[in-house]
């Protein structure tokens, strides 16, 4: 009998939640909601259990929250990718509710432009449409890469790289790959875009400091008049 109830539980904890449009609905109101907090400087994953709770009902994890938040925001970037080059609106559902939610955010704006250094969460969900685009990979190597191959495999390329092999010994350097550029070049402008998020963060706080303290001398001049 212990063994049939240990396996139903490990059955329903291996069960991955399934994002039905209640829900669904219900965590863009949460999203919402928290979007200053998930901006600033708490602890995202206290957020998350947050949501969860509050979603408790339903019965998804803050793990599955942090996933879903991963997705949508991804979905975001790759629909309105499509929809500056082709200039045809978005057919997400949700498209404008999450545009709604983050077009506040200087950093999804800023990530738009390198929505290819992103993937989706290992937690994807499969049985939304959000993830419809799954099979979007950013880093897949270029395809170009299997007909170097055959090239290879054929007689005349081998006999064509022995017959250069004495030449090319001491003064062949394999080039880096296009895959290993583009990663770091990626990498480069990520690191530039949060760089350029700090610098921003720091002016509007300085702005900030400025207004305070016109408002504090403006406040002792009126109080001296008196």
């Amino acid at each position: 009998m212990r063994r049939t109830d240990n396996k139903k539980k490990f059955s329903y904890r291996s069960q991955r939640f399934i994002w039905d449009p209640a829900p669904t609905r219900l965590f863009l109101k949460l999203w919402l909601e928290n979007i200053d907090g998930l901006r600033g400087a708490r602890v995202k994953t206290q957020i998350h259990r947050e949501m969860a709770e509050k979603m408790q009902k339903y019965g998804p994890t803050h793990v599955e929250i942090k996933a879903k938040l991963d997705n949508m925001t991804k979905k975001y970037r790759i629909e309105m990718t499509k929809y500056r080059n082709s200039g045809q609106p978005s057919k997400w559902e949700y498209f404008s509710q999450v545009q709604e939610i983050l077009k506040e955010s200087k950093l999804v704006n800023l990530s738009l432009c390198m929505a290819d250094s992103f993937d989706y969460s290992p937690m994807e969900d499969s049985e939304s449409n959000d993830s419809a685009d799954s099979n979007f990979n950013a880093f897949s190597p270029p395809a170009i890469a299997n007909d170097e191959t055959e090239l290879a495999r054929s007689p005349e390329r081998a006999a064509s790289i022995k017959s250069d092999s004495a030449y090319s010994a001491n003064t062949y350097a394999p080039p880096q790959s296009n895959y290993s550029f583009n990663k770091t070049e990626r990498i480069l402008r990520i690191e530039e875009a949060k760089l350029a998020i700090q610098k921003e963060k720091l002016k509007l706080m300085k702005n900030i400091a400025d207004n305070l303290s016109s408002i504090h001398r403006n406040f002792l001049k009126a109080y001296k008049m008196k």
